[in-house]
């Protein structure tokens, strides 16, 4: 059997920057998925405070995973099934033009979750974000009101003493 020259060039052009990434990902998620779910479960609180440290951590690689296998396949099927003609585009000129920009877009939408999942699953990249925008988190706010507490404290025991 003889590959065709236009198969080759498709596998060059679209298989190994495109396919070969999501066929990474996709081993890299059942590999996280295994570890997740064949772990031994740990006696010990602090080791078990670790294990829950890292499943949140196998959980957001997953996310994360998942995310980038979904929006490259997506991509990567249009643009082979365009590549080979197999996508005829002479009857429906506008549905094709839908699907090759809709496949486009998956890429925009991959860079756009990334970081997503990453603020929302981490709480010190949400607690960064909150103080980049202005936002101030609630951990500040404790913190700002236990100050304010112990200030009005020590400032009543002073007038207290001074007065006896």
């Amino acid at each position: 059997a003889v590959v065709s020259t236009q198969s080759t060039g498709v596998i060059v052009a679209v298989f190994i920057p495109f396919g070969l990434p999501s066929l990474i990902s996709l081993v890299s998620a059942v590999a996280q998925v295994w570890q997740i779910f064949h772990r031994s479960r740990t006696v010990c609180k602090a080791m078990e405070k670790a294990q829950k440290r890292n499943t949140k951590m196998s959980e957001t690689i997953i996310l994360l995973t998942s995310v980038f296998f979904v929006c490259n396949t997506g991509y990567l099927a249009v643009t082979v099934l365009n590549n080979l003609n197999v996508i005829n585009y002479e009857n429906n000129y506008n549905d094709y033009i839908f699907l090759l920009l809709a496949s486009n877009h998956l890429l925009y939408l991959n860079s756009f979750l990334t970081p997503v999942i990453l603020i929302l699953r981490g709480s010190s990249m949400m607690e960064f974000v909150r103080g980049r925008v202005g936002l101030e988190s609630v951990r500040q706010r404790k913190s700002n009101a236990n100050n304010q507490r112990s200030s009005d404290l020590s400032q009543f025991k002073t007038n207290g003493v001074t007065q006896v």
